[in-house]
C-alpha cells in the first residue's frame, strides 16, 4: 500500500497520552506495517531496527507502543486497525484491475476512431491540426461528399479485446452498446468528459496525424531531478517511466501554470516531510495533492525557499525564471 487514510481526530484521541517519541515510535510502526502490508516481526530487536530505534529511549518507547496497540501472534505483532484497512484495500483490487482494462479498451477503440477520421480527412484533401478534439473531427468528416466518405471509411476491425475480466464491478457500469469501432456517420454527439481525456492521451501520436511532441527536454530535465531526489531517500527506488513522468510535469507547466523552480520546491519539500516522503513519490501525485501541500507546507514569501532539499543541486539545473 502506497496510501491510507489518516484520521487526525482518532489518531489524536488513541495517542494523546504517548510522549513525543512514543507517538514517533508508534507513526513507523503503522507505517511499516502498511507498506509491507502484514504484520510487524515477532522478534522484538527486528521491530526496533525495521523502524530506526537506536537509543535505549526509542527501544523502549518501540517495546510501549507494541504492547499498547498490538498483539502478539504467531505470524508477528499484529494491528486490528491495519488488518482491516489492508483487508479493504485487497478486497478492492479487482475493481481496481477491471477499471483499469474498461479504461485501456475505451482509450483503444477512441484512439481507431481518432485515426479513422485523420484518414478520412487526409484521403478528402483536408487537413485538421494534431490536437483537434473529436466533436471537430466528427463534424469535418460528416461534412465530406458522401463519396469521399464511403471511399476513405477504414475497414473495421473484426474482433476486440475484452473489456475486462468478468467481476462484481461489470454490474454497476453502462453497457457499451457496441465492440466495434465506432460508426463516423452516428457519432455525432458532443465530447464527454471521457472523450476529452482520450483527446489528451491521444495527443496527436496516432496514426494518420502529424506527430508532435508532449513534453519539452525542460519537462525531462526536471522530472529526472525528482526522481534523482527520491533515490537520495532511496536509493533502491524503481526507474519509473521518465516519459510519463516529464508529461506530467508539462502538464502542471502548461495547464496548472507550475514553473519547473515551483514543481521541484514541493516537491522537494514532500520528500523532507516524514509523512509525504512516502505519499508523494511521482509527478502526477505532487499534481493531486498540490493545493493540500501548499496548505501545509505554507504560502513562501516571494525569493523564499522551504526545506533543505539538496538546493546546490536543485540550483545547478533550474534557471533564475524557474526553468531547466
Amino acid at each position: 500500500m502506497n496510501y491510507f487514510e489518516h484520521h487526525i481526530g482518532d489518531y489524536a484521541e488513541a495517542t494523546a497520552h504517548l510522549s513525543f517519541v512514543e507517538d514517533a515510535a508508534y507513526s513507523r510502526c503503522i507505517r511499516k506495517y502498511y507498506a509491507k502490508e502484514k504484520p510487524l516481526p515477532a522478534d522484538m530487536k527486528a521491530v526496533q531496527r525495521l523502524v530506526g530505534a537506536r537509543t535505549k529511549e526509542e527501544k523502549d518507547a518501540v517495546e510501549t507502543v507494541l504492547a499498547e496497540f498490538f498483539v502478539l501472534g504467531e505470524d508477528g505483532w499484529r494491528n486490528a486497525r491495519c488488518d482491516a484497512d489492508i483487508a479493504a484495500f485487497l478486497a478492492g483490487e479487482p475493481e481496481r484491475e477491471a477499471k483499469k482494462a474498461n479504461e485501456e479498451t475505451r482509450l483503444k477503440r477512441h484512439r481507431e476512431e481518432r485515426a479513422a477520421l485523420f484518414q478520412q480527412l487526409t484521403a478528402a484533401g483536408l487537413h485538421a491540426a494534431w490536437n483537434t478534439t473529436m466533436k471537430e473531427l466528427r463534424k469535418m468528416v460528416a461534412g465530406l461528399p458522401a463519396t469521399v466518405a464511403a471511399t476513405a471509411e477504414p475497414e473495421t476491425p473484426e474482433t476486440q479485446p475484452a473489456t475486462a475480466p468478468a467481476t462484481p464491478v461489470t454490474a454497476t457500469q453502462t453497457p457499451i452498446p457496441t465492440t466495434h469501432t465506432p460508426s463516423i456517420h452516428t457519432s455525432l454527439s458532443a465530447n464527454s468528459a471521457d472523450e476529452q481525456k482520450d483527446d489528451q492521451k491521444c495527443n496527436g501520436a496516432e496514426q494518420g496525424e502529424p506527430a508532435a511532441p508532449k513534453y519539452t527536454p525542460e519537462d525531462e530535465a526536471c522530472a529526472q531531478w525528482l526522481f534523482d531526489r527520491i533515490k537520495k531517500t532511496n536509493p533502491n527506488h524503481k526507474l519509473p517511466k521518465l516519459a510519463t513522468w516529464a508529461n506530467d510535469v508539462r502538464l502542471m507547466r502548461e495547464s496548472d501554470k507550475r514553473t519547473h523552480r515551483e514543481i521541484c520546491e514541493l516537491f522537494g519539500w514532500a520528500q523532507d516531510d516524514s509523512f509525504w516522503r512516502a505519499n508523494i513519490l511521482s509527478p502526477s501525485k505532487l499534481r493531486s495533492k498540490w493545493d493540500q501541500l501548499n496548505i501545509k507546507r505554507g504560502t513562501p514569501q516571494k525569493g523564499q525557499q522551504h526545506g533543505n532539499f539538496g538546493a546546490q543541486d536543485y540550483r545547478k539545473g533550474v534557471g533564475a525564471d524557474g526553468s531547466f
